[in-house]
């Protein structure tokens, strides 16, 4: 339902636009503009985004909200923050790669199925 909300919230952006538009306001009409086109692509990558956070860690999405709150206090740290995030999934993505494979079990039922196919 989510996602149909941001589409619906877009799509009023650029209604708005459109109207501020034509009714000669150039400033406010830019400004919804831009904000339309921006939650559009939100819209569009809502899935993939909605599944890359699911399987992030609890600690990146802490450093990720801090970053923005960082950002929005002073926008010239943004460099340092990119930085920052950029450093901690790096090491998120090698401790992924150095950890060890999980041992996954067969159960009885896969064993007497993949035994009862070879009759």
């Amino acid at each position: 339902m989510r996602r149909h909300l941001l589409g619906l919230i877009t799509l009023c952006f650029l209604v708005a636009a459109f109207i501020l538009f034509a009714s000669g306001s150039s400033g406010p009409a830019s400004i919804c503009f831009k904000s339309g086109l921006v939650l559009g692509a939100i819209w569009l990558a809502y899935p993939q985004v909605k599944d890359l956070f699911s399987r992030s860690p609890n600690w990146m999405k802490v450093a990720i909200a801090l970053g923005l709150v960082l950002f929005v206090i002073s926008p010239k740290l943004l460099p340092l923050i990119i930085v920052g995030i950029a450093i901690t999934a790096a090491f998120q993505f090698i401790t992924y790669l150095f950890a060890p494979m999980p041992k996954h079990k067969r159960s009885k039922e896969k064993m007497s199925d993949s035994g009862d196919q070879n009759n």
